[in-house]
């Protein structure tokens, strides 16, 4: 039926007519193996500046062992150090930010150092927030098994990349509730948006299904887990979670969301730390930062609206079935974004498409 990075699914059907559907991981050798021969490939046929492999194992239990390691700085540190080993300047992402500016990578460091250098005021002052705990990753309706036609939990599946953390970093809703945590939780009454009065009687109905679910969490989070609840009401929580987060990925060209979460730290310190704040940027810093990082998020949506509405996985994937269809519909937006356009960045949008075969070279039609 499907097939995933870690799972396969296959429809199994009885002799007797009746049909389950089995849910088989990956075996953890074949994900590992994958893994090491593709960096492998990179670096010994593509000649590309990827890790070399001495050695790997497979295996879950190995005499190796790791020694623990600061998670707020590890993989920052780790990324400073490939950056300043093999990263060359690269051209910006022009479809999420239409520029043709260059980004250097030693920005990109530069800024890596100053999270360095305020990670550890990041830690809430409560010793209990740092509890290790461990939290399901990704808990989606696709992931929870019910007993049938009920609403008893029977199996939670799908625990890869499960990690032992910090509350304060794992604190959160599950996947399924999009819930807003820009601003402290509480157990006040929660209240419907103030522009649902003007909404279509559909959107409203979702907008009430969604306001439900929100506030049913909140209020079984403060019940049945009340330490949650009051991680849940440290002040600039989500924005200290995304920068942990934004400090991790590697590089890409791209740091402008990283930016603009130490931009939204050292704004917001006093509500952080009583400690001095180690790093400042310029008003004219701190606006284009936050300027960036709006444009890079509406583009960001755009782009997934895009990738909905063909049918394709972030890469450009699809089914054979769908393809004809991805292909025609792609063409339709990326003539469409071209209209959009202002004249002097029509022909940028036009190379900047991400879904092309032309590879950019080709000259925006006349519109």
């Amino acid at each position: 039926m499907a097939e995933g990075g870690y799972n396969k699914i296959f429809l199994l059907t009885m002799d007797d007519g009746h049909e389950f559907i089995a849910r088989v991981p990956t075996p953890c050798h074949f994900t590992t193996a994958s893994e090491v021969a593709t960096l492998r490939f990179l670096r010994n046929v593509l000649q590309l500046p990827v890790p070399e492999i001495f050695a790997y194992s497979t295996s879950g239990t190995n005499p190796v062992g790791t020694k623990p390691e600061d998670f707020l700085t590890a993989a920052t540190r780790r990324e400073i150090s490939w950056i300043s080993k093999y990263a060359i300047p690269q051209p910006r992402n022009t479809f999420l930010l239409h520029t043709n500016d260059v980004v250097d990578p030693k920005e990109h460091a530069s800024l890596l150092s100053d999270y360095i250098r305020v990670a550890l005021s990041l830690i809430p002052r409560e010793p209990k927030f740092s509890a290790q705990v461990s939290r399901h990753p990704d808990l989606s309706l696709a992931n929870i098994m019910l007993v049938p036609n009920s609403t008893k939990i029977l199996r939670i599946i799908d625990w890869q990349d499960a990690a032992i953390l910090p509350l304060f970093v794992q604190a959160g809703y599950p996947a399924f509730c999009e819930h807003g945590m820009s601003s402290v939780q509480s157990l006040k009454r929660q209240k419907l948006s103030v522009n649902f009065q003007s909404m279509s009687p559909a959107v409203q109905d979702q907008a009430k299904a969604k306001f439900r679910l929100e506030e049913a969490n909140v209020y079984y989070t403060g019940l049945n887990n009340p330490l949650h609840l009051r991680v849940l009401q440290v002040r600039q929580l989500a924005l200290l979670q995304y920068l942990i987060m934004q400090t991790g990925f590697q590089w890409d060209a791209e740091f402008i969301n990283l930016k603009a979460a130490l931009v939204g730290i050292t704004r917001t310190w006093k509500d952080i730390s009583a400690e001095p704040c180690l790093i400042s940027y310029s008003p004219e810093d701190q606006d284009k930062a936050l300027s960036d990082a709006s444009e890079w998020k509406e583009s960001a949506e755009i782009l997934s609206t895009v990738r909905d509405s063909l049918g394709i996985d972030p890469e450009g994937g699809t089914e054979p079935e769908n393809f004809d269809y991805a292909r025609d519909m792609n063409q339709k937006w990326r003539l469409e974004m071209l209209v959009q356009a202002d004249d002097h960045e029509k022909e940028l949008s036009w190379r900047s498409w991400p879904y092309k075969d032309d590879n950019g070279s080709s000259m925006p039609p006349r519109t």
